[in-house]
């Protein structure tokens, strides 16, 4: 999968096309704000979001200043209203893993280093819609409890890439990661 292949939804543009930047540009805004230039309310208000209602301001601020709504996400609609609630996800667990962003460790394997169990780690790879939602911040949870560094981006693209065959890729390096640590909960000794 490369960069570009982000699934955030662009509008074709007159002369250049469709807009996208990639998912890492994108969340290394969301990241960098949440790590460094937002006030403590705001925080706290982006750890209580919830996807079925991700109505705050601290989340619309932020959504405004790292995603250009006009350029890169539908005009209205389900599928505005689908992106967002993927974003309201992102910004919770980026809140919940303040400062623990790595682009050094994977998802898989941070979750195999914290012994993320196997059976919770399996759950979140099959999690479609809200279900992955719900895994999502059980996840972020759990590695915020254990202080465990994370490529926040891995997260990301979980939920941001929608097309069947870049999310099976996205779930398969995730996987990889996880059981490819010597420590892994599901690895033989």
């Amino acid at each position: 999968m490369t960069e570009t292949e982000s699934g955030l939804v662009g509008t074709p543009s007159e002369s250049t096309g469709p807009v996208q930047r990639s998912i890492a540009s994108v969340t290394g805004q969301v990241i960098r704000a949440v790590d460094s230039q937002l006030p403590p309310g705001d925080i706290a208000e982006l750890r209580r979001l919830t996807p079925s209602d991700p109505f705050s301001p601290a989340f619309f601020k932020l959504m405004a200043s790292a995603v250009d709504p006009d350029r890169e996400l539908p005009s209205g609609g389900n599928s505005r209203d689908e992106i967002e609630r993927r974003w309201a996800v992102f910004m919770q667990a980026a809140a919940v893993m303040r400062k623990l962003n790595s682009r050094k460790v994977g998802l898989g394997s941070a979750l195999a280093s914290a012994g993320y169990s196997e059976i919770r780690f399996v759950r979140l790879l099959k999690a479609r819609g809200s279900i992955l939602f719900r895994e999502i911040r059980t996840a972020a949870h759990y590695l915020a409890s254990k202080a465990q560094m994370c490529d926040l981006v891995d997260i990301a693209r979980l939920l941001m890439v929608t097309d069947a065959e870049r999310a099976e890729s996205v779930r398969r390096s995730i996987a990889r990661g996880y059981y490819g640590q010597s420590d892994s909960p599901g690895k033989e000794n």
